[in-house]
């Protein structure tokens, strides 16, 4: 089996520090083997157990604490999501809630996404794959006198000297 992302997107067009959204992703099993017990860990991870030289390993398990949250971090659910089985030659969707964080500046930002499954013959495997979310900055603008207002009169017009700057980076 291998697990690879076909598409992914975001509820939220644009990304800006503080946004919550939901990330929908789209997966599809493009090796010649069923995909078991499949589980995706968002900021990476890996899985132990399954079958080493004949022998099934049960005290496995799979690692999502590692991953990078510097960015992008899961709400409302853990980064990792059981999926269960993929056949051969079928696809899945799947979403998970995030929020960028507040200390995000704006550019791209890669994902790192891990599936980790077993084969039919219970050999554990991990696929990393790596998405890019765009973060933007929204404006923050300031407006100001460049000098005091000159005196204003009822019925009569008159000019104020507004100064609007963009402090955004």
């Amino acid at each position: 089996p291998q697990l690879v992302i076909t598409g992914y997107q975001t509820t939220v067009e644009l990304l800006k520090p503080g946004t919550r959204f939901e990330l929908g992703i789209r997966a599809q099993n493009v090796g010649n083997a069923d995909a078991k017990r499949v589980t995706m860990i968002l900021g990476g991870g890996s899985s132990s157990g399954g079958t080493v030289n004949g022998t099934p390993d049960t005290s496995g398990g799979v690692s999502g604490a590692s991953g990078d949250f510097g960015n992008f971090a899961p709400v409302s659910s853990s980064n990792v999501q059981f999926l269960g089985d993929v056949d051969r030659d079928n696809g899945f969707e799947t979403r998970a809630e995030l929020i960028v964080n507040a200390s995000t500046q704006p550019g791209a930002y890669p994902m790192k996404i891990s599936f980790t499954y077993l084969d039919e013959k219970g050999i554990a495997y991990t696929d990393d794959q790596v998405i890019t979310l765009l973060v933007y900055s929204p404006p923050q603008l300031e407006v100001n006198f460049y000098r005091p207002p000159d005196p204003l009169f009822a019925g009569q017009p008159g000019m104020l000297p507004l100064q609007v700057l963009n402090l955004s980076l």
